[in-house]
């Protein structure tokens, strides 16, 4: 009986990525990222960055809710998403599941620790399939506002004088690679994600029951996707504005910070640097809480704009204090819902 453990380029993933591996590797991410922290704020001076952090003051607060922001466009596009008359989400479950998805991930190597947990969120009152088909949905309606956002800082850069051709380029192969993963993964929504994956094990299918039972998911699984598409296209339309929106209040989130710094710089070049800061940010997705890349990012666009460095680094810090608080607000909430319910927890892990 044809078992795909056995073949030898399993075999050899399962040998060299163990867990240990896995975790090793994201700690040596870790570790590097926050030392490239250290030596950013040792560059730019730690008084310099203690100062500017004193003018923000009770400003922090401020900010810190304005984060709370994205998690409410986020839960209303997933609500809208879910929508049926048979099956009513309510916002905060929404919120909750958003909000603790998105603490479990900023922990994990692939920020997708929290997916699972999103897909099986509304399983009782929607079933696993549909459930799953919705955080699916959700995701590319998240991906699509950032590319709806990244594309408008991009036509503003285009726009704006103070940039160089070389650096307008340099912007223009980003986008342009942002939109070639876009248009690849709307491709493969049209014609369903798991259909490769399908045609591949049907090609076993006679020889074992396991091979048809994952054959019969996965399509199930299709199906839900495209029926969630057709049975709410203008829902999924406002999903995607509101999931704009979370994009969105990062590139204000610079601006107001900038404010509060003394620093008068246009609304303008505030959004295009948030664009830069960004799309770097997420090209280097897989180190692990972003540690010294979502610093370094974000100093690199205040640099290529000729603005302050230790004010970018500066917003960089009070970005990732902000970031943590609402981590930490979720996985208290995953945790009271681990106490709760350990069969939930369990199911999630698999």
């Amino acid at each position: 009986m044809f078992n795909p453990k056995n073949l030898p380029f399993v075999k050899f993933l399962q040998e060299k990525i163990t867990p240990r591996f896995v975790l090793l590797s994201e700690r040596a991410f870790g570790v590097f990222g926050l030392g490239l922290s250290v030596w950013m704020v040792y560059r730019l001076g730690p008084e310099r960055i203690s100062a500017n952090l004193h003018l923000i003051n009770w400003g922090f607060f401020v900010l810190a809710a304005l984060k709370g922001t994205e998690f409410v466009f986020e839960a209303l596009a997933w609500k809208l998403i879910t929508s049926r008359p048979d099956a009513k989400i309510s916002f905060w479950q929404s919120f909750k599941t958003i909000l603790e998805g998105n603490a479990l991930n900023y922990i994990t190597l692939t920020r997708m620790g929290g997916e699972p947990l999103k897909a099986i969120a509304f399983r009782e009152k929607l079933g696993l399939a549909r459930s799953a088909a919705s955080a699916i949905v959700l995701k590319f309606c998240v991906l699509l506002g950032f590319w709806l956002v990244i594309s408008g800082g991009f036509v503003l850069a285009l726009f704006s004088t103070d940039l160089t051709l070389g650096i307008k380029f340099r912007i223009g192969v980003g986008i342009g690679l942002v939109t070639l993963f876009i248009a690849s993964a709307s491709w493969l929504q049209s014609i369903g994600f798991f259909i490769p994956f399908s045609w591949l094990l049907k090609k076993f299918e006679s020889q074992t029951e396991w091979m048809q039972e994952h054959v019969l998911r996965l399509s199930s699984l299709d199906e839900e996707v495209f029926d969630t598409y057709r049975s709410g296209r203008f829902r999924i339309s406002l999903s995607v504005i509101l999931c704009a929106l979370v994009w969105v209040e990062e590139l204000f989130f610079i601006w107001l910070v900038l404010q509060f710094l003394h620093i008068s710089e246009s609304w303008a070049t505030a959004a295009i640097t948030g664009t830069i800061a960004l799309l770097l940010n997420h090209l280097l997705f897989f180190i692990p809480w972003r540690a010294g890349t979502q610093e370094g990012t974000m100093v690199l666009s205040f640099t290529i704009l000729g603005l302050s460095e230790p004010a970018g680094l500066s917003i960089a810090i009070l970005k990732r204090l902000r970031e943590l608080l609402w981590v930490f607000a979720g996985l208290i909430f995953f945790a009271l819902e681990t106490l709760k319910s350990p069969l939930r927890t369990g199911t999630t892990s698999r």
